[in-house]
């Protein structure tokens, strides 16, 4: 017995609705899933964002908190938010680069050569108890390149160095030493050898430092001349001795969450003003105060 043409064609188009439902509903489920997935990528990004955010912060305040006072935990002003600091002694050794901390000098900067320690707990105040203090009379200078020829003015600072340390300074006195890799552009500069020192090209020796007993060498102030781009050195102590921490590494990690960000600066110990050797008139037989 054979079936009505109407009711098969009910049938296919029943089939077909079906399948048009079906695939309807499998669009409307990706478009569902897909602004899900992105809503929730959207949230941990915000998230992620927030904490990192709150983290840097963290960071900056661990590093505000230990210069201001010496604190190296603590939490931030934010909730779930904390900061660990860490200093580290910057520069000491026989052989000190400058340029390993980023230190560049234009034409007429001073840059400062520490011969004395700082106190761990005052970074302004001198010391040499418990501390490695440079006790030498001379030192190597090395700096500049074929490219650039700058001029170097030297003044070491020396004096009593327990009146010093107490906040006498009467005893201070200054030595001057001058280099031009260039000659007869200053007259009167001494001539540093040209030979290789590290990634630079030239080196002086300062020496006959005034030294006994008494008297040791506090500072050194370096002044770059005649350089056209900013300029680094690096100095270098005799056999048997070494230069003291020249100021503070300072790394802080601020935690949010799962974010972590670290943040670190380069603290060189202060000196006095480039006014301050305005101070000072020459006398027969050397500069004193």
């Amino acid at each position: 017995m054979s079936v009505p043409a109407f009711f098969k064609s009910s049938g296919r188009n029943s089939g077909q609705a079906v399948l048009l439902v079906l695939l309807g509903m499998a669009v409307v489920l990706t478009v569902v899933l897909s602004i899900a997935s992105r809503s929730v990528t959207d949230v941990s990004i915000t998230t992620t964002e927030e904490e990192s955010s709150k983290a840097f912060s963290a960071a900056e305040a661990g590093i505000e908190n230990f210069l201001s006072s010496g604190v190296t935990t603590g939490n931030f002003t934010e909730s779930g938010a904390s900061f660990n600091v860490v200093p580290s002694d910057l520069g000491a050794g026989n052989f000190i680069n400058f340029a390993d901390f980023d230190s560049r000098y234009k034409n007429g900067e001073v840059a400062t050569l520490w011969f004395v320690s700082h106190d761990d707990n005052n970074p302004n105040q001198m010391t040499c108890t418990g501390k490695p203090c440079f006790s030498g009379n001379s030192f190597d200078l090395c700096w500049g390149s074929n490219s650039d020829l700058p001029a170097l003015e030297v003044v070491v600072y020396y004096g009593n160095r327990d009146q010093v340390f107490g906040g006498n300074f009467s005893s201070i006195r200054v030595k001057r030493y001058a280099f031009d890799p260039q000659a007869g552009r200053s007259p009167g500069f001494a001539t540093p050898s040209v030979e290789d020192c590290g990634d630079y090209s030239y080196k002086a020796t300062v020496d006959s430092i005034p030294i006994n007993p008494f008297l040791g060498p506090l500072f050194a102030r370096i002044r770059f001349i005649y350089n056209s781009t900013p300029q680094s050195f690096a100095v270098k102590a005799p056999v048997g001795q070494s230069f003291p921490s020249q100021g503070r590494r300072i790394s802080s990690l601020g935690t949010a969450g799962q974010a972590s960000r670290r943040v670190e600066v380069v603290e060189l110990y202060r000196a006095p003003l480039s006014i301050f050797e305005a101070g000072l008139v020459s006398k027969t037989g050397g500069l004193t105060k």
